[in-house]
């Protein structure tokens, strides 16, 4: 076959910038979903945690007793350990103890509770439950170019990012 020399190279060329913005399409809709999905993955498992919690029979509950709160814990902490997000991304959310009455679930990071606010007048005592799973670790990888960051991470002392699903119930 006859090619012309002023031509030679130019489907290496091509290739390589239809590669280039091929590659950050893909990388980018990895980048913005792979966050969204560990962000309903955290949500549903903190659902998860909650509903088994719920499941403990309420008749024993007396905040004076703390190994009461350690069947709620011992539940919360099997469902989160079961779940298929890594352990290094699996953090307790901001610690509440102290905060609007919440109390730490003992052996737990990821739950706290409290007794139910405003409650109704010669009733039995309820108590809340809040169950929070985050991550603060990088989900994806940054991709450097020179001075370009993709995705752009927050630096220093300006902020904080995170991921986070929590879920608050009645017991």
């Amino acid at each position: 076959m006859y090619s012309k020399p002023k031509q030679r190279g130019a489907v290496a060329i091509e290739f390589a910038a239809i590669f280039m913005l091929f590659f950050a399409l893909v990388y980018g809709a990895i980048a913005f979903g792979l966050p969204a999905v560990a962000r309903l993955a955290f949500q549903h498992y903190s659902v998860e945690a909650a509903r088994a919690a719920v499941q403990v029979d309420p008749t024993p509950f007396d905040a004076e007793r703390p190994e009461t709160f350690a069947l709620v814990s011992s539940q919360v902490n099997s469902v989160i350990s079961a779940s298929w997000i890594p352990e290094d991304w699996r953090d307790g959310c901001a610690d509440l103890d102290g905060t609007d009455g919440w109390s730490t679930l003992p052996d737990t990071v990821y739950g706290y509770w409290r007794p139910e606010p405003n409650p109704l007048p010669n009733t039995t005592p309820r108590y809340q439950v809040n169950v929070c799973i985050q991550t603060n670790a990088p989900i994806v990888p940054q991709l450097a170019l020179g001075e370009l960051r993709f995705p752009p991470y927050v630096d220093g002392d300006t902020g904080k990012s995170w991921v986070r699903g929590y879920t608050i119930t009645t017991l």
